[in-house]
């Protein structure tokens, strides 16, 4: 069942929307100080994303519901951060991901389909964004920082997709969080 999220700001929504699983603490915090050192504008909290922002063909509604029914069938699981690495068009750096990868695509073709799909601009490549929108002279410096403050990183780098978050765009360029999916934890068989 959806835990529905409140927005206090209510701050004009665009028909723009993303599915995405939080980064817990400790390393989701130690993950948004290090964006924010890279890119000081960046105040995006530290996510996986499951669906990239797409607009929408249905309702808010007729979303959520049809979100509940697909996520019903996903149990929760256990992911693993790689190493800091660079998309080569968009310079964007990222952290990409080891184990429990394969489950992430796995859930983003099985959501991208119905009211939510989307073809996106670029082929689906699972990771965690560290920094972009940033002076491309720069992206070689600030992929250096990057790398050394994962490696001296005092965190586990695993944590569970277990809450994913339906998130909509606002003109101000922020996401409220509409509502959290919580996975079912696989049952061990005997």
């Amino acid at each position: 069942m959806a835990v529905l999220c409140n927005d206090p700001n209510r701050a004009e929504r665009i028909n723009q929307f993303a599915l995405v699983q939080y980064i817990p603490e400790p390393l989701g915090g130690f993950l948004d100080r290090q964006r924010q050192r890279l890119v000081p504008s960046c105040h995006f909290r530290s996510h996986v994303t499951i669906l990239p922002p797409r607009p929408i063909q249905c309702t808010v509604e007729d979303a959520l519901q049809y979100l509940e029914r697909q996520i019903d069938h996903c149990p929760a699981f256990e992911l693993t951060l790689g190493e800091v690495e660079t998309f080569p068009v968009t310079s964007v750096i990222y952290l990409g991901l080891g184990s429990g990868r394969d489950q992430i695509v796995q859930m983003h073709e099985d959501m991208n389909t119905e009211c939510l799909a989307y073809k996106e601009p670029f082929p689906f490549h699972p990771h965690v964004t560290l920094a972009q929108e940033f002076p491309l002279e720069t992206v070689e410096s600030l992929a250096s920082s990057a790398r050394e403050e994962w490696r001296k990183m005092p965190y586990n780098r695993s944590f569970p997709i277990d809450t994913l978050t339906f998130v909509q765009r606002t003109v101000e360029n922020t996401w409220v969080n509409l509502a959290e999916y919580h996975l079912k934890m696989a049952v061990a068989s005997r």
